[in-house]
């Protein structure tokens, strides 16, 4: 798509600017749901698009849960979004941001073994990448990335520039333009629904939703992740929501528990009593006749 164009609305501010552009991007990651205003593949995009998207990942990731879960999350993407992101930190002119993710790429090269148990249940945590947020923190107090990254938009040349009104049709003009559109939306569907079958998170937790009585929960969402201490042990409790509203969820060993939400003294959600729990054999006999039942 050599002629792309852009679009945002007319009142959006410096973040909603950053924050629309992503919408037209088809991301190739198995945490985030096919997008259906787009269905692009990375060489149909134009890199500026690509770099600014991948910079603000960067951003969001260390915002919500530091280097190390930009790590974890990012996966078998991890060297593309790096190098993408560090593009856009050039273009945009966040040389003390690119300082800082040149810096986890130096130390990914160098510590491969313990880069790969960054994973995103947070257990492993290098005290390195606690260090590099603080970093982080510290730098965003004294130049936005997100404002960098908006000023650098600005300044494109392809960009179009629609009424608040058109945006939405705009965008899905965009993606008429694909003519794979269709059939990259199947496909990302039959990967999103083989990647919630098999992860070792959302696998789990769905069976253990499922497992509820007398009526199973259906899970909707995995949420963010809270840090416990049971009977003076860490423990890694996930948010998620069900038809049934908030639940608590530990998945280990390849098992699941399920708890009910309840309140702490300053009314904030905590998990309650258990309502459910899974095996790591049940997973794996419930991932395994889903797969079946996908190849008759």
């Amino acid at each position: 798509m050599r002629h792309w164009r852009g679009a945002w609305g007319s009142r959006d501010s410096l973040l909603d600017a950053v924050k629309r552009l992503q919408l037209a991007i088809r991301v190739n990651s198995p945490f985030h749901q096919p997008n259906p205003l787009g269905n692009y593949t990375d060489r149909e995009l134009p890199p500026e698009l690509l770099q600014v998207y991948c910079a603000d990942y960067y951003l969001a990731q260390v915002n919500n849960g530091g280097h190390s879960q930009f790590v974890g999350n990012s996966g078998k993407r991890l060297a593309n979004n790096i190098e993408l992101a560090l593009a856009g930190l050039d273009n945009m002119g966040a040389r003390a941001h690119r300082s800082l993710l040149t810096a986890l790429k130096d130390w990914i090269a160098a510590n491969p073994d313990e880069a790969a148990r960054q994973k995103r249940y947070g257990e492993f945590r290098a005290s390195y990448l606690d260090d590099l947020d603080n970093q982080f923190f510290d730098l965003q107090k004294r130049s936005s990335l997100h404002d960098l990254s908006a000023r650098w938009i600005r300044r494109w040349r392809n960009l179009e520039i629609v009424g608040d009104e058109s945006y939405g049709d705009r965008l899905r003009a965009l993606a008429a333009l694909n003519p794979n559109f269709e059939i990259r939306s199947i496909w990302g569907s039959v990967q999103h629904n083989g990647f919630m079958l098999t992860d070792a998170l959302q696998g789990p937790v769905a069976v253990v939703c499922g497992a509820v009585q007398p009526e199973p929960d259906i899970k909707i969402s995995v949420n963010a992740v809270r840090h416990a201490e049971v009977d003076g042990k860490p423990q890694v409790q996930w948010g998620v929501t069900t038809d049934k509203g908030l639940r608590f969820a530990v998945v280990q060993d390849g098992g699941a528990i399920l708890f009910e939400s309840a309140k702490d003294e300053k009314g904030f959600s905590i998990a309650g009593q258990q309502i459910a729990g899974v095996s790591a054999d049940q997973v794996q006999q419930f991932a395994s006749s889903k797969a079946r039942i996908g190849h008759r």
